[in-house]
């Protein structure tokens, strides 16, 4: 048998029903998978509107609750409240006082509550300073004057009892010297140094450590009886020797004073809790001065904008004078071409009443003339 030829082969089509068939049964067997999708899709939509309605609801009912919490307290309460906050470093809230999560929070300037920036509940208002104010501040008029920090009353210090120094008898050969080592007693005791070193006010700053003694009671009137009696005992002959014995007394007592050394303290370790809470609100205010100071530029800026737009303002206001007197002579001058018009109105009426009395009147003497030219040729 002969065989076959590869060229003549043709390739049988398919017959056009089986593919219309497959067709049609691919997209039959898609309209219900799509049909699924959808549903799944709303359901979820719906769900998800559901807890954000109900998340929604469940802030506003704690915000409220915050709000009628706070509304219930008095107001010296509140700002009693306010100044210890401050004075105890003023600590903002790490969470959000609406969604309760943390992370790029805005603080209230004027209380302990933080928000997001989109979270921020109606009546929430900022200054120029793009700083933040919640509705309970807002409702206290803190937005516009927080309270005024008031350091305490500082402490009052007890007095300091002195002691009068015993007298000793000298064994001094002259008895000019006498004034002067009467007047040298014993130093003070090492309590009354310690009283008299805190209640001495302190000139170097708080983290000096040098050693520094001061002169006691007894050196003092040392140097006051001699200058007193160098005072009183000038002679054309030199110096005494009383004023050299008295000269060598009192620079032994300065070289040598009675009593320890001690360390200087600072003077910020002993103070009371009240002295240091004050401290602080005035470190606060100082810190302060700063934004004070931009604050007033800023409103120096505003009123030279505020100043130019017067003048502005007042310019413009000349300028509309101005046309209001010019429109206001051409009303006048409206006005009395207008009387003109009228006036020639008139006048032009009365003329051609006089036109048409004319016409008629040429019309009866034409008629006449007629007339008289007939009567004449008859």
């Amino acid at each position: 048998m002969p065989a076959r030829n590869p060229r003549k082969a043709k390739v049988e089509p398919k017959s056009p029903a089986r593919g219309v068939r497959s067709k049609r049964q691919r997209r039959v067997s898609e309209i219900p998978e799509i049909g699924d999708q959808g549903n799944n899709r709303v359901h979820q939509n719906q769900t998800q509107s559901i807890d954000s309605d109900t998340n929604e609801a469940t802030r506003s009912l704690d915000w409220a609750a915050i709000v009628a919490k706070v509304a219930e307290q008095p107001y010296p309460f509140q700002i009693q409240q306010y100044k210890e906050w401050r004075r105890a470093g003023s600590k903002r809230k790490d969470y959000c006082c609406i969604c309760h999560e943390s992370e790029r929070l805005e603080n209230c300037h004027t209380c302990e509550l933080a928000f997001h920036r989109e979270c921020l509940p109606a009546g929430c208002t900022r200054n120029s300073y793009d700083h933040i104010f919640c509705l309970i501040c807002v409702r206290r008029g803190w937005d516009k004057a927080p309270p005024v920090l008031t350091p305490p009353a500082s402490p009052q210090p007890g007095p300091v009892q002195m002691h009068d120094p015993p007298s000793h008898a000298t064994n001094g050969t002259n008895s000019n010297a006498s004034p002067i080592s009467h007047l040298l007693g014993p130093a003070p005791s090492l309590e009354l140094q310690r009283e008299g070193i805190q209640t001495q006010p302190s000139a170097v700053d708080r983290d000096t450590s040098h050693d520094i003694t001061y002169p006691g009671p007894a050196v003092q009137a040392a140097t006051e009886s001699l200058q007193s009696s160098g005072r009183k005992r000038k002679s054309p002959y030199g110096t005494l020797p009383g004023d050299v014995d008295a000269s060598l007394a009192v620079q032994s007592a300065i070289e040598n004073p009675q009593g320890p050394r001690r360390g200087r303290k600072s003077r910020y370790s002993s103070l009371p809790s009240n002295v240091d809470a004050s401290l602080s609100v005035i470190y606060q205010e100082l810190e302060s001065t700063a934004m004070l100071r931009a604050e007033i530029d800023e409103l120096r800026t505003q009123n030279t904008q505020y100043a130019q737009t017067i003048k502005i303002h007042e310019q413009n206001q000349m300028a509309l004078k101005r046309d209001l007197g010019t429109l206001r002579e051409n009303a006048t001058n409206s006005e009395s071409t207008t009387k003109e018009i009228s006036e020639l109105r008139e006048r032009n009426a009365a003329l051609e009443a006089e036109l048409l009395v004319s016409k008629e009147q040429t019309v009866a003497a034409k008629e006449l003339k007629e007339r008289l030219a007939q009567l004449l040729n008859t």
